[in-house]
């Protein structure tokens, strides 16, 4: 079954659109196509002709945005990377992902260096897209014709557990994040998002994918400076925004009190345990907190709590997106579960192979941040299982405390399923 690539198909539906919102320029879906397909004849005339991934080792801004698109409609596989690395760190992703061909800037020293360290690698300065011309025919990417298993992206992993791991995601990985995204954040997925995270990064690339398919503009700002973001939101016409716990910190000590920005709708919050204080600090301040978890390797969300009412104390709970399963393989929870709410009204009975009774398996963690948000997993397809601790974490942290038994919490997504060790 062939996937077709949403930013052609977005131009030509909303030509006249916004895109990209930048501090220097504003991109049309129809400029960004345009672009995308200047930059897709230089990456086909110009890279070796192999499926091997093309490097791209750019700020965060709105021309990486378009090289993203035009090495995608290229019919090619994208490899972004952190401009933050080491040389030896991005050798090593280069090296692992066989990179044939990098695209990087004019002033980065790095690039020699690393054709000297990875074989076969060509780096080349990206070009203007002033001075590349239109092509005459369709490029690959313009067609439905790519395979659902063909990669999108390779995006490296935090390296938080060992060494960073590419992730392949695919058009339809990417595809069923975004209509996940929709169901449970609504409308807003169609509206103004401010893009302050890293655009390597699957939380912030993820943001790029939802505009192309629901047609809502992206203001893009290539790193995050809380008086920046606080401006922008201040402007009024921003409807969400994603961050990390770190951010929303710092925009909420720079804002001194103040209270959220007027349209905002959405604060998807992500990406790092949140500190239960810093809830309750913006909450009490009326910003829309939706707690996420998710991980690379599931193309961004996995739980995501619904924006909540307007004056909540609390956030929602966080809940797994549509065509996602969470399972717990070894259900010993310890004493973080207060009930089982199974649906249908079946009341009083468990769930097959599951003892959800009360017990002491272990200390809870003593570390506040290491405690979990409510998150309900779905075990067997019929019961609901509440961890109850209103204290933010991913709730695997939470497991891994509260009980002495190992255990490994997968998410499904797309029929890929990938163990959180």
């Amino acid at each position: 079954m062939s996937v077709r690539y949403d930013l052609p198909w977005r131009a030509a539906k909303t030509p006249d659109a916004p895109a990209l919102e930048t501090p220097a320029c504003t991109w049309t879906f129809a400029e960004l196509f345009d672009l995308a397909r200047r930059g897709a004849a230089h990456v086909r005339a110009t890279a070796p002709q192999d499926d091997a991934p093309v490097g791209l080792l750019l700020d965060g801004d709105a021309e990486f945005a378009a090289w993203f698109h035009a090495i995608a409609l290229a019919g090619r596989t994208v490899l972004p990377l952190n401009l933050r690395l080491t040389t030896r760190e991005l050798a090593q992703q280069l090296a692992d992902a066989r990179v044939g061909w990098l695209l990087g800037k004019a002033d980065d020293a790095r690039l020699a260096d690393l054709a000297e360290k990875v074989p076969g690698l060509r780096c080349e300065i990206a070009p203007k897209f002033g001075v590349l011309s239109a092509p005459h025919g369709a490029m690959p990417g313009e067609s439905g014709s790519a395979d659902r298993g063909t990669a999108l992206a390779v995006l490296f992993t935090s390296g938080t557990s060992g060494r960073a791991k590419g992730a392949c995601l695919t058009r339809a990985n990417f595809l069923a994040s975004a209509e996940a995204a929709a169901d449970r954040l609504g409308p807003v997925v169609a509206q103004r998002w401010l893009a302050c995270m890293p655009l390597f990064h699957v939380g912030g690339l993820s943001i790029l994918m939802r505009s192309v398919r629901f047609g809502g503009p992206v203001r893009l700002l290539p790193r995050f400076d809380a008086a920046e973001v606080s401006d922008v939101l201040d402007g009024g016409d921003v409807a969400a925004v994603s961050l990390v716990p770190t951010m929303l910190s710092r925009l909420l000590s720079h804002r001194e009190g103040r209270a959220a920005p007027p349209g905002l709708r959405v604060l998807l919050l992500g990406g790092a345990a949140a500190a239960p204080e810093l809830l309750t600090r913006a909450l009490a301040a009326g910003y829309p907190v939706c707690p996420t978890y998710g991980l690379t390797e599931s193309c961004s969300q996995v739980a995501t709590a619904a924006p909540p009412p307007v004056g909540a104390a609390c956030a929602l709970p966080m809940l797994p997106l549509r065509g996602t399963e969470l399972r717990i393989d070894i259900a010993v929870i310890g004493n973080v579960i207060t009930h089982i709410g199974l649906r249908r009204g079946e009341e009083g009975r468990k769930p097959d192979g599951v003892d959800a009774e009360r017990c002491d398996m272990g200390e809870p963690a003593r570390d506040t941040r290491q405690i979990a948000d409510p998150v309900a997993a779905i075990v067997l397809k019929r019961a609901r299982i509440d961890l109850v601790d209103h204290r933010a974490a991913p709730p695997l942290r939470l497991l891994r405390h509260c009980a002495r038994s190992p255990l490994k919490l997968c998410a499904e997504l797309n029929t890929k399923t990938v163990a959180l060790r």
